[in-house]
């Protein structure tokens, strides 16, 4: 059974990737990496949009969104499938960030372990034709 935040398993959600090595690797050949899902000392989740609510392109086009940015995409089933919940948070920070979302630990140690981040990277998907200049 689903928390009432929790959102459905068949939700596709957008994450922004800077296209830097640092997340991307080779920028020729580009897979998305661990250090994307990091959480800094004041998160509690990974921040996400919610594909129904908020486009590839109004994501990229975001004032936060840092140039040459690019967009993933995950289907939230394949994340809880790795322990993890994916749920429905308002962004306090800009209310204007319609559909936002996390992806949240049980724990909040889980995602300082680097094989459980791989294995998350690995179910998002680069969305190839949108990037920003």
């Amino acid at each position: 059974m689903l928390k009432d935040d929790s959102l459905p398993d068949d939700e596709l959600i957008l994450r922004r990737i800077p296209n830097q090595t640092y997340f991307l690797g080779n920028l020729t050949n580009p897979r998305i990496n661990h250090h994307n899902f990091e959480l800094e000392e004041d998160e509690d989740g990974v921040s996400c949009n919610r594909e129904s609510l908020m486009s590839v392109e109004m994501l990229l086009n975001r004032p936060e969104a840092i140039p040459g940015s690019r967009a993933a995409r995950a289907i939230t089933s394949k994340i809880r499938a790795l322990g993890l919940d994916i749920i429905d948070v308002p962004d306090v920070i800009d209310p204007t960030n319609v559909g936002h979302c996390e992806i949240r630990p049980r724990h909040r140690n889980d995602l300082e372990n680097k094989e459980l981040r791989k294995q998350l990277a690995s179910i998002f998907v680069l969305i190839d034709q949108h990037t920003i200049s």
